[in-house]
């Protein structure tokens, strides 16, 4: 069996059970193909991996071990590992088959997940990582292309375990595979360190950004580039992500120490989902044909109970959500008169009161929906949006009562004539008799054919007048009670096709109608309105570390205006930028303001005085409990007491930034210096340098001023303060 072409092998039955229907991926490690399991009769997708791995036998031991790990993982949000096995000398998985394709062809074609998109997903894959870490499973290969859709748009994570064993195989990589790989690996891969699940969590804040974004952060011109950024720097995380912000930058931080866990990145999500409105659907790619757009049965609408015969008309709109026509407060017919619409082009069936009314108000992102206008042409089943066709009934044909049977021919047997008087004057009597009892039959017919002729004339004059029909008003900027009147009094229904935001129809009124202002309708016929819910919020994106040039920017892209500037000193945040917003992780009507606090950088503080008598303790301790860093320095002071502070500097009184050294002048006391004996024997000369050396001055000489000196005035070893003169003693 070679894997060489995928295509060589559809048809094979691999493993004595799984027939390879179609190729459906061909990656660095492996082809992937649609197969059936003949034996459970399901499809699945069966991964047949390179033959060079097969040669590798402790890759396949590792591998086995992988796949038994991964087989025993119970979890929604994880690909399901069916079977393992070789043949051949090639290995294959066969694992869930998913029919959405995966996050990578999303993106491939150019779509952008929106925050509360990518919040669900988040969600989902954070909590499958978290139940995989549990029992001692990394995955090491978080990338848009292991997370796969099924046809509802729910995500799984796929191939875990593989990436393990690809790690510890002999073989090499091709350059494609591992630049793909690189794109998204956390900072300690580079390092070669033991991986936990810290790194997927990083990997999957990697695969969050792009998903918004479109932009994988840290993108270099080489792989050991983009890793080098990481691991010196946290996770930039754009504005675009909103209130996704903060929790990615807790998944993104270079230390794994610092990082969230998978359970707790987890949590921090679904609860920034709880404050974003509901996703949209993603746009997955299902290959299996979708099913055909059927009209509900009205047995089967709401809770499944029979609908009542008053229950009004169903409404379709958008995903085919069914609402009730009775939200509006009255209840409605169960069906239009002639002239009104059917959703998908249904045909009319003559009966002025069986048509169903229905409307198409599928539209994309919440924009109000066009008026939808009668189209003739039939819509197919695979269309997502039900086009409004109109249905004119036949006229009803004149009623020609059919003419009334005569009287029976034959009302009894032939009588032969009799030659006899007497038979003949008997059989006289006997059809006298008969006539006699034959009248009152006879008068009956004709009184019934009377009627039927009357009554048939009176349904021809009835069929033939033309119904009433009524100009539909103009409902826009009603409350639904108001159009329901409005409607009312012109015996027309309202039923309510759905609810769309709009920047310019308040809350509660109705924003678009159809059929439109001035059409003329008969009686009954149900008007549909689309009622607004006013401006769609926004969410208040991030506003972390922006100035105030950056953050009027930021909010003017999300229709939002900036509010009071409030500014504080902050020890951390530098000058300038945002240190605290208003409603940060809600949403806000467009036009609302958002108050931001922005800092002046580190606090300002005074300088205590400290030259007043105060002691270097007293005064250092005050300039710690304001910040300020103190360096202290000695002199001698013959005025200043001995651990007195004589000045400091910066001078008391001045404001400083915290964190500025003070330094603080503390007296020794008075600088004394006593009159050493070394001075006696000394020329007079050689006595006066040694004394200026020591800081005393010779004032003059006693005796002869040739001898050598002999003592002093005041006398050898008396102290004296310093600078001071002495008189030297020679002789």
């Amino acid at each position: 069996m070679s894997v060489s072409h995928s295509s060589d092998l559809v048809g094979r039955v691999v493993g004595g059970r799984y027939r390879l229907l179609r190729p459906v991926g061909s990656g660095a490690s492996a082809h992937v193909y649609v197969a059936e399991d003949v034996r459970l009769k399901r499809r699945v997708a069966l991964k047949v991996l390179h033959p060079v791995l097969a040669e590798d036998r402790s890759f396949l031991r590792r591998f086995e071990m992988e796949a038994q790990l991964v087989a025993s993982l119970r979890h929604p949000g994880i690909v399901r590992v069916y079977d393992w096995g070789e043949e051949g000398g090639d290995a294959y998985l066969a694992m869930e088959l998913l029919d959405g394709g995966s996050l990578r062809g999303l993106l491939d074609t150019g779509y952008r997940l929106s925050v509360s998109q990518a919040a669900a997903l988040g969600v989902d894959v954070a909590a499958a990582l978290a139940h995989a870490h549990a029992r001692g499973l990394v995955h090491r290969d978080i990338k848009p292309a292991n997370l796969l859709f099924d046809e509802e748009g729910r995500s799984s994570v796929a191939d875990f375990g593989i990436a393990r064993a690809l790690a510890e195989a002999s073989w090499t990589e091709p350059m494609g595979a591992l630049v793909g790989t690189a794109r998204y690996a956390a900072p300690e891969q580079l390092q070669g360190v033991a991986l936990d699940g810290r790194a997927d969590v990083y990997a999957l804040a990697l695969v969050l950004v792009e998903c918004v974004t479109g932009m994988v952060p840290f993108a270099r011109d080489t792989i050991l580039g983009a890793l080098m950024a990481r691991a010196s720097q946290p996770l930039p995380v754009p504005a675009e992500l909103g209130a996704l912000a903060g929790v990615l930058e807790g998944a993104g931080t270079p230390s794994p120490d610092d990082r969230l866990s998978a359970e707790e990145l987890a949590e921090q999500i679904a609860v920034v989902a709880r404050q974003l409105r509901a996703p949209a659907r993603l746009p997955v790619h299902v290959t299996l044909p979708a099913a055909p757009l059927e009209s509900p049965d009205p047995t089967e609408l709401g809770t499944g109970a029979a609908r009542p015969a008053d229950a009004g008309p169903t409404v379709l709109v958008d995903d085919l959500e069914i609402v009730a026509a009775h939200e509006v407060g009255e209840d409605l017919a169960s069906a239009m008169p002639e002239g009104a619409v059917q959703a998908g082009g249904a045909g009319t069936t003559g009966d002025s009161d069986g048509q169903a009314s229905a409307m198409a108000a599928a539209t994309a992102d919440g924009e109000p929906p066009a008026t939808v206008e009668p189209a003739a042409p039939p819509v197919s089943a695979g269309d997502r949006d039900l086009t409004v066709a109109g249905a004119q009934p036949p006229a009803p044909s004149s009623v020609r009562p059919a003419p009334p049977a005569g009287p029976a021919h034959g009302d009894g047997p032939a009588v032969a004539s009799s030659p006899s008087g007497k038979h003949r004057g008997a059989r006289r009597r006997e059809l006298r008799g008969r006539r006699r009892r034959r009248w009152p039959r006879r008068l009956a017919v004709l009184v019934l054919v009377a009627c039927v002729l009357g009554g048939g004339a009176t349904a021809a004059v009835l069929l033939t007048r033309p119904a009433p029909v009524y100009a539909v008003p103009s409902l826009s900027g009603e409350s639904p009670g108001a159009a329901a009147a409005s409607l009312h009094a012109r015996h027309l229904r309202l039923a309510v096709a759905g609810r769309q935001w709009s920047p310019s129809t308040p809350s509660g009124e109705v924003m678009s109608q159809f059929p439109r202002q001035g059409a003329r309708v008969h009686a009954k016929t149900v008007v549909a309105v689309t009622l607004s819910l006013g401006p769609q919020p926004v969410a208040v994106p991030s506003l972390s570390t922006l100035d105030l040039a950056q953050v009027r920017s930021v909010l003017h892209g999300q229709q939002l205006q900036l509010g009071t500037v409030a500014r504080r000193s902050s020890m951390t945040v530098p000058a300038g930028t945002v240190i605290s917003w208003s409603d940060a992780g809600h949403e806000l009507l467009p036009g609302s303001k958002v108050d931001v606090v922005v800092s002046t950088g580190k606090p300002m503080v005074t300088v205590p005085p400290g030259a007043d008598g105060s002691s270097y303790t007293h005064l250092a301790a005050q300039l710690a409990a304001l910040h300020l860093a103190v360096h202290e320095l000695q002199e001698y002071s013959n005025t200043v007491p001995e651990g007195t502070v004589i000045a400091t500097s910066p001078a008391p009184g001045s404001s400083q930034v915290v964190g500025t050294e003070v330094t603080v002048t503390v007296s020794l006391g008075p600088h004394m210096v006593s009159i050493p004996s070394a001075i006696v024997g000394m020329t007079q000369g050689q006595a006066t340098d040694y004394l200026l050396k020591l800081g005393i001055y010779v004032s003059g000489v006693q005796g002869s001023p040739l001898a050598a000196v002999t003592g002093s005035v005041p006398t050898v070893g008396t102290s004296i303060l310093y600078g001071k003169s002495i008189t030297l003693v020679a002789g």
